[in-house]
């Protein structure tokens, strides 16, 4: 289907297949499945080249709807790649394709409760995973994110799980997490950004045994509080291996920060900083706590 503005557009329909079509050139959506299009599923779909608006809100395949499952798709050269809205979950997104999004390769804003697995995102020209407000309860796991402007871009939510991601190669950040509460963030590895984990205004996360390598800042938290970083490795970046500014009350533990240029640990005008069984190698100052005390 060549030259729409919806490729295929899907309202009350349940219980459907869409699978091998090609939907090329449609100037919004290629799937657009409305509020009631549950419990469908969609794979081997290629949805390419839209004459894109430019617009956060367009995508290859639209989900405002609940139950679906989508594998073995792709989509490339769009605003979004996959965008899940509207309020939906239970949708499972599984070994799907976004190449050369605009916006996002998956974004999810309002949705609650899916599980996003084993994907693939390149060249993305601001996110490769944008996951925004009142987006809770989601699994997003074992997914490869390359050559983005940001990886994750994660906002506004809580309770999310992030879980053995692979992020390499983003020009900016890694894993950017704002305001994000009482989310997991484990077993990730990020190599090759200029800030691999960082956290704002964050609180009650569980950050744990991720890798961090060639960034210039492996791990970073500001106005960050209650937080608990353990079995972290960080190595080979160009300043510091974990960096606390004006954040209180974060637990470090058993983490490695090895062969970093500045400090392994860097602490300031922070308070109430628990450090127990961490390990510095090599790097030229193990640890600084500036301003507040620990």
């Amino acid at each position: 289907m060549i030259s729409n503005a919806y490729g295929i557009y899907i309202t009350g329909g349940e219980n459907n297949t869409f699978s091998n079509n090609n939907l090329v050139n449609n100037t919004a959506f290629g799937f657009y499945l409305q509020a009631s299009a549950n419990n469908n599923t969609l794979f081997n779909n290629n949805v390419s080249a839209n004459a894109s608006i430019a617009s956060s809100a367009t995508a290859a395949f639209y989900l405002g709807s609940s139950g679906n499952r989508l594998y073995n798709n792709s989509a490339e050269v769009i605003s979004n790649g996959f965008f899940i809205n509207n309020s939906a979950a239970y949708n499972n997104l599984t070994n799907n394709t976004a190449i050369n999004n605009t916006f996002a390769g998956f974004n999810l804003t309002s949705a609650n409760s899916n599980i996003i697995n084993n994907n693939f995102v390149r060249g993305a020209q601001s996110f490769g995973f944008s996951v925004g407000a009142i987006s809770n309860n989601n699994n997003i796991s074992n997914n490869s994110v390359y050559n983005n402007s940001q990886g994750f871009y994660v906002f506004n939510n809580n309770n999310n799980t992030f879980v053995n991601n692979t992020v390499n190669n983003n020009s900016v950040l890694g894993l950017n997490f704002t305001s994000v509460f009482n989310s997991t963030i484990a077993n990730n590895t990020a190599r090759n950004e200029t800030f691999g984990l960082s956290f704002g205004t964050s609180a009650n996360n569980t950050i744990s045994r991720n890798l961090v390598t060639n960034t210039t800042q492996a791990i970073r938290l500001q106005v960050s509080e209650n937080n608990t970083l353990s079995n972290n490795t960080l190595a080979n970046n160009t300043q510091y291996g974990i960096y606390l500014f004006t954040s209180g009350n974060n637990t470090l533990a058993n983490n490695t920060a090895i062969n970093n240029s500045i400090y392994g640990f860097f602490i300031q005008q922070s308070y109430g900083i628990n450090l127990s069984f961490n390990n510095a190698t090599n790097n030229e100052k193990l640890l600084e706590v500036t301003g507040f005390f620990v």
